[in-house]
């Protein structure tokens, strides 16, 4: 029996040395070993806790980093197209403005003899360049749900299918949709009501004795109803955090208010990581990545051109304008005097506005992942 054991020990030393030389090949082509489990996120793949237990905010941050990284590109590239069809349109529509303003500074007897031509031309550009900039702001809306699949397939290591996901929201789900969106945009601009308001209740009710003390006070309510509304609405927006995930991967209802209530109960699910993730988000792609990169494009010369543009139009402008009285004209000369600085601020603005725009999927990739682990966590229970 004594060779027989010998030669059982040689062949089980010899499956054991071949399985070894196999895990080390792979481990060299960085591939996960046969026996030992991938570190988590080293093969590219999310790695959730076990059942029972959700991810920490930091560790969907850390997530949302690397997914970002790894994908900006392609995430970046599709909504190029919309932002950039809104920005282009606000600049030609501004721009034949002020080639139509110099016109008519120059040659007046030609506008009285062209007048309805002028005034109709006017109109349909408005028009035009109106339907162009809701297209591109609608496009720009639908990514806002559409990008969340697109976020998943990207967790599951699947190829982004960017278009069928849009064609998803925009076209299944269109008015319902529009609807929700409309709702979801109307909430700040409540908040700002109150103080555009309020002067003019107090002129009514006042009259010519109005700035004595009515309107001061209708004033007053006007800036404490708008602060108890924006706090309303920022409570809201973090109720409110899931009703774009909620759209893309449950559909919405017949009615908004529902998709609203399923987004307030995901969040009481994980109140503080929500709130946590919100300020986080708010604060870093309003402050602390747009600021540098605007800074940096600023450093390179390339807002050169936009800050000539803007000089451009702000004389074209001033130069139509009439003499009205001697505080309008002073008004008019230290625009001019500061004319540099007026348009360095509106290219300051245009990058930040363009520069926030395109970080949207910071956020996408964000709440997708807090989304699908309070999906989990739920499945689990």
């Amino acid at each position: 029996m004594a060779p027989a054991n010998r030669t059982g020990k040689r062949i089980e030393s010899l499956e054991e040395g071949i399985i070894e030389s196999r895990d080390m090949e792979l481990c060299g082509k960085g591939l996960p070993m046969s026996e030992a489990q991938p570190e988590a996120g080293a093969s590219g793949q999310t790695a959730f806790p076990p059942p029972g237990q959700g991810l920490t905010l930091f560790s969907i941050l850390k997530e949302t980093a690397r997914l970002y990284r790894r994908h900006w590109l392609a995430f970046t590239r599709v909504l190029l197209p919309p932002v950039g069809l809104m920005v282009l349109t606000f600049y030609g529509f501004n721009i034949l403005l002020a080639l139509l303003n110099i016109q008519l500074t120059d040659n007046m007897q030609l506008v009285q003899t062209y007048f309805w031509a002028f005034i109709v031309s006017s109109m349909l550009l408005a028009l035009v360049s109106t339907a162009l900039v809701l297209k591109g702001g609608w496009q720009y809306v639908v990514y806002w749900a559409s990008l969340n699949r697109n976020a998943q397939e990207v967790i599951e290591q699947t190829p982004p299918d960017f278009k069928a996901a849009y064609r998803h929201i925009a076209k299944e789900q269109g008015w319902p949709y529009k609807t929700l969106v409309a709702l979801y945009c109307a909430l700040p601009l409540l908040a700002c009501l109150p103080v555009i308001g309020a002067p003019v209740l107090g002129s009514l009710a006042g009259g010519s004795d109005a700035s004595s003390f009515t309107g001061p006070l209708f004033l007053l309510m006007g800036f404490l109803l708008s602060g108890l509304l924006l706090i309303i609405w920022l409570a809201a927006a973090v109720f409110f955090s899931f009703i774009f995930q909620i759209t893309a991967f449950e559909g919405l209802s017949a009615s908004p208010a529902v998709t609203f209530l399923q987004s307030a109960r995901l969040t009481l699910k994980r109140f503080w990581a929500t709130l946590g993730l919100q300020a986080i988000l708010l604060i870093a792609t309003n402050y602390l990545l747009n600021y540098p990169i605007a800074l940096l494009i600023r450093l390179l010369g390339l807002s050169l051109p936009l800050d000539r543009l803007h000089q451009w139009m702000l004389m074209s402008f001033l130069n139509g304008l009439e003499p009205a009285s001697p505080l309008h004209d002073q008004a008019i000369s230290m625009l001019r005097e500061h004319l540099p600085e007026f348009a360095s601020g509106l290219t300051d603005s245009l990058l930040m506005v363009v520069i926030t725009a395109l970080l949207l999927p910071l956020g996408t990739f964000a709440f997708t992942l807090l989304y699908q682990d309070i999906k989990r966590l739920h499945t689990a229970r």
